[in-house]
């Protein structure tokens, strides 16, 4: 009978009081209502927590609505990034990140499966907390002194003594809940020779606070040079490497995990931006637009030039051309003296 009463339907007191003197309990109903009481609690500190993950999240969203370089109607969510977050959730690792060159539309991405799998009315996950997090949030020299989880208890509104991982064992006991943390921004962040080791080690850090519970998932996003140089500072630490699920399409060679979009990827947006001749893109153009970046230099385009037949070559050249004119103003604009700045730009 151990742990009979231990689900989530709350079962009667005479059930209850049955039970307790079948144990020989005598003072079964202090029992009882020491026993809703603690519920009601847990009850109320977790949604209070879950509105503040929600209020942060919302946030987190509409800011990279906002910076987004296409209308955000016109983007979609990437289904790879599904599996592989629903492999993530069911698995024993702890940690993963969304890891590609500039330009694969990363927070795009992430904002799509955050609404998708969370905020959704049929959400799968939707009863789990979800708290999608700016990396200035948590990185940003003012906040040197603290550690990750400091920061997320008080963003939650958590007791500072309260340990995160104990926190998130007791609700998925009681109510089934995981916590999933997500950190996307960290182009955003100013980071030098000295900070950026900081923010690796206090990622580490996190990442070994949470390895003993199952019911914390870290996301990270990245581009491929800041992960190469954060895989280093792991790569030999063993149980780390264990708690990391690298995806489905991580790539060595160019340490992504975010793969081109598929053809019907390419349509679903391609008919979003021009619903009326989306059948007959040009086939270099589709090849072209497999690589995000290059959508919104073709949308500006499409918004310059309306009568732009898209089953022509001319679309493919003009886009190529805009992309090039950027790239080089960005170099030109990069200070004389930043070789760093010029090396993370080539």
């Amino acid at each position: 009978m151990f742990g009979f009463a231990e689900i989530k339907n709350q079962f009667s007191k005479y059930t209850i009081n049955t039970l307790l003197e079948f144990v020989e309990k005598t003072d079964s109903y202090d029992a009882i209502e020491n026993h809703q009481t603690s519920i009601l609690e847990a009850t109320e500190s977790l949604d209070l927590t879950r509105a503040r993950a929600l209020e942060i999240t919302l946030y987190t969203l509409k800011y990279i609505r906002n910076r987004s370089s296409v209308p955000y109607d016109m983007t979609i969510g990437r289904k790879f990034a599904k599996y592989d977050f629903e492999y993530f959730y069911s698995s024993d690792k702890s940690f993963t990140s969304f890891i590609s060159q500039p330009g694969y539309g990363k927070s795009i991405l992430l904002s799509h499966l955050v609404q998708e799998l969370a905020l959704d009315d049929h959400a799968k996950y939707k009863n789990d907390v979800f708290l999608f997090l700016n990396a200035t949030d948590i990185f940003e020299k003012l906040y040197e002194s603290y550690s990750i989880e400091d920061r997320i208890k008080v963003k939650l509104g958590l007791n500072p003594d309260t340990k995160l991982t104990n926190y998130f064992d007791e609700q998925y006991e009681r109510f089934g809940i995981k916590f999933i943390i997500i950190i996307d921004g960290f182009p955003e962040l100013v980071v030098n020779k000295i900070s950026k080791p900081r923010v690796f080690d206090k990622i580490i850090n996190l990442i070994s606070s949470i390895d003993e519970s199952e019911n914390i998932k870290l996301i990270l996003s990245m581009r491929s040079t800041m992960w190469n140089r954060f895989y280093e500072r792991f790569k030999y630490v063993h149980f780390l490497k264990q708690k990391w699920f690298a995806g489905s399409y991580f790539n060595l060679n160019d340490s992504s995990n975010v793969p081109p979009l598929t053809e019907q990827e390419i349509d679903d947006i391609f008919q979003r931006m021009c619903p009326h001749d989306f059948k007959t893109i040009n086939k270099n153009v589709k090849s072209q637009l497999k690589f995000p970046f290059h959508i919104q230099w073709y949308y500006q385009l499409k918004e310059e030039y309306p009568e732009f037949n898209s089953y022509t070559n001319i679309i493919f050249f003009e886009t190529i051309d805009r992309f090039i004119q950027e790239r080089l103003t960005i170099l030109i604009t990069l200070p004389r003296k930043s070789s760093t700045a010029r090396k993370s730009f080539n």
